[in-house]
């Protein structure tokens, strides 16, 4: 079999496809047995699927990595079960609908054949399906994994990434006019709502703390009774449920207290490590279903409708409006760097507003 895994066959299987495959073996992780790979060559033409074998065979008789080969699958089971004790769930799960998002459209069988080539045609491909943001997302969490291969010493380098990433269009982040906001509000209350799984009394709850607290959506989920006191009235942020795995304490106003006050005599929680926001779901489909139906009710334009992102981006720029120095927006908001708090989550339109009209004009 060492000599095997440099030969590459090709075969039909009419039960499958009309297309050629080829089919290899690679050493398992260990070196413990051979594992078979079948790939599609996704062309039914002979002459363009034996160019394909021959270039799987010349990349399989140029890797250095004969005894040590991983295969693309059995690396991202090991990638992902090494991050999920180091990073929030909903990182981990953004890892994995990129990785495959990635096998999905490469179907790549070892580790050691992803080059910048196929980054390159991967990109090609996904920004015909997507938006650039989500382009640029996927290939920073491919980096991620590729750099963390390296670490470990499954391939010998990274590829490179450099000029890789799409050019985005740079748009201001969207801030909700509070009156929006207490629209939303208002929609609760319509008759005409019909949520799928949560009810009015939790989303109230959720959008005030997203609003005036800025907390992310992973840390929303996260809380548990016992982080918020409300005698000293501070929201405790805990370090594995934030992204940047460091806890912060988030004061917050008299009002937001009454409300999650309120929230949670309706909840009756058995215990104070019950989740304030209790989310049965592996997803969070569901809970985009209940938001895009509650935008419906309220009869927002669809050009006009906003994220549950952006109630986040609202926080930072009431505060900023309000005076509150970068530096303090960046710690509510948990973010690593001020940068990042002012290029990405502060609209400085109502801070502008705000200063224009606070000058004093002299009018002859």
């Amino acid at each position: 079999m060492q000599q095997d895994i440099r030969k590459v066959y090709l075969e039909k299987r009419p039960s499958k496809s009309p297309n050629w495959y080829i089919r290899f073996w690679i050493r398992c992780n260990g070196g413990n047995g051979w594992k078979e790979i079948r790939e599609s060559t996704r062309t039914s033409v002979k002459k363009k699927a034996e160019q394909i074998r021959r270039n799987k065979e010349q990349e399989l008789a140029a890797s250095t990595l004969t005894d040590g080969m991983i295969s693309w699958d059995d690396f991202i089971q090991q990638f992902l079960s090494s991050q999920r004790s180091r990073k929030p769930k909903t990182t981990v799960d953004c890892y994995a609908f990129s990785l495959k998002t990635f096998t999905g459209l490469m179907n790549p069988a070892l580790l050691s054949g992803i080059t910048r080539a196929v980054l390159d045609r991967f990109v090609t491909m996904r920004i015909e399906k997507v938006a650039k943001a989500t382009v640029n997302k996927d290939l920073r969490h491919l980096k991620v994994a590729l750099k963390w291969a390296e670490q470990q010493e499954h391939i010998s380098k990274a590829p490179s990434f450099s000029g890789i990433f799409i050019k985005e269009d740079r748009k201001q982040p969207t801030f909700i006019p509070e009156s929006d906001f207490i629209m939303i509000i208002q929609v609760l209350e319509n008759p005409e709502l019909k949520l799928q799984v949560t009810t009015p009394e939790w989303w109230r709850a959720w959008l005030y703390v997203a609003y005036y607290g800025g907390l992310r959506r992973g840390e929303l989920f996260g809380l548990v009774w016992e982080d918020i006191d409300f005698d000293f009235l501070e929201i405790r942020v805990k370090a594995p449920t934030s992204k940047s795995r460091k806890e912060r304490v988030i004061p917050i106003q008299p009002g937001i207290a009454d409300i999650l006050n309120g929230w949670k005599t309706i909840a009756d929680p058995p215990r104070s490590k019950t989740p304030v926001f209790p989310w049965d779901y592996d997803n969070y489909r569901n809970l985009y279903h209940d938001w895009h139906h509650l935008m419906d009710v309220a009869e927002f334009e669809k050009e006009d409708r906003y994220t549950l992102k952006d109630f986040r981006s609202s926080c930072a720029s009431a505060l900023i409006a309000a005076q509150t120095p970068t530096a303090v927006v960046q710690r509510i908001l948990g973010h690593e760097s001020m940068s990042t708090t002012a290029n990405y989550y502060i609209n400085a339109q109502p801070a502008l507003r705000q200063a224009v009209q606070n000058r004093p004009i002299r009018i002859e």
